[in-house]
C-alpha cells in the first residue's frame, strides 16, 4: 500500500489535476479488485487500463525488504527492459519504413539483439540476487 501511495504522490507532482483524479480512481479500483469488492471485468475498459497501470508500476519495484544487491540488480533489469523496449520500437519503425532497396534494418536488429542479451543477463541477476 505504501508503494501505491508513493507512486501516486510522484504522479500528482508530475501531472495535472485530471491525471491525479484518474490515478486516485485507479488506486481505489485496484484496492476494490484486490479486496474482492469489485471484479476487474466490472470496470470500464479505461478503468481496467488504469488498474493494470497501477499493477505494472508496483511490479517494477524491488520487493520491500530486499537486499541492496537485489535492489541494484532489479534497477539494472528495469533499465535493461527499457532499453530493450526502445530498441525493439526502433527496429519495428525501421521495418515499417525501410527502403527495400537500401535498408535491411541490420543495425537496428543488431542493437535489439544486444539489448535482449543485456536484458536476459539482468533478469538472471535478479533471479540469483533476489531469492
Amino acid at each position: 500500500m505504501k508503494r501505491i501511495m508513493i507512486f501516486g504522490a510522484v504522479l500528482v507532482m508530475l501531472a495535472g489535476s485530471a491525471a491525479a483524479q484518474d490515478y486516485q480512481r485507479a488506486v481505489l479500483n485496484y484496492q476494490a479488485v484486490m479486496s474482492g469488492a469489485k471484479k476487474l471485468s466490472d470496470l470500464t475498459p479505461q478503468e481496467q487500463t488504469e488498474v493494470m497501470a497501477v499493477v505494472r508500476a508496483m511490479s517494477r519495484r524491488a520487493p520491500s525488504g530486499a537486499s541492496s544487491e537485489c535492489r541494484d540488480a532489479w534497477d539494472h533489469a528495469e533499465s535493461a527492459r527499457s532499453e530493450l523496449q526502445d530498441q525493439a520500437r526502433r527496429l519495428m519503425r525501421c521495418a515499417e519504413n525501410a527502403d527495400l532497396k537500401s535498408d535491411d534494418c541490420y543495425s537496428e536488429a543488431r542493437r535489439a539483439r544486444n539489448a535482449q542479451d543485456d536484458f536476459a543477463s539482468a533478469v538472471s541477476s535478479v533471479q540469483s540476487e533476489c531469492d
